[in-house]
């Protein structure tokens, strides 16, 4: 595989470490109560993500995965302070 195209379809080290923010951040705990979350959107963002992923563009994966689970998060917290 030749460089360019190796660069074209690899994960640079800038969208790891977006991905490891991503992973060290909690950002449910800032989500503010009622603050709306549209969980079609999340929907609509992860299924995108999988077919990206099933067609080897990991960059674009890598780029947006630390939005999605943002918002995944924020969901799930409101969700489960909105059930009490």
């Amino acid at each position: 595989m030749a460089a360019a195209q190796r660069a074209a379809t690899c994960v640079d080290s800038a969208e790891v470490q977006a991905i490891r923010a991503a992973l060290d951040q909690y950002p449910g705990l800032a989500a503010r109560n009622g603050e709306p979350i549209d969980v079609a959107s999340i929907r609509s963002h992860a299924e995108y993500l999988d077919h990206a992923w099933l067609a080897s563009h990991f960059t674009t994966v890598a780029q947006h995965v630390p939005k999605l689970m943002a918002d995944a998060q924020r969901a799930a917290l409101l969700a489960r302070r909105n059930s009490r």
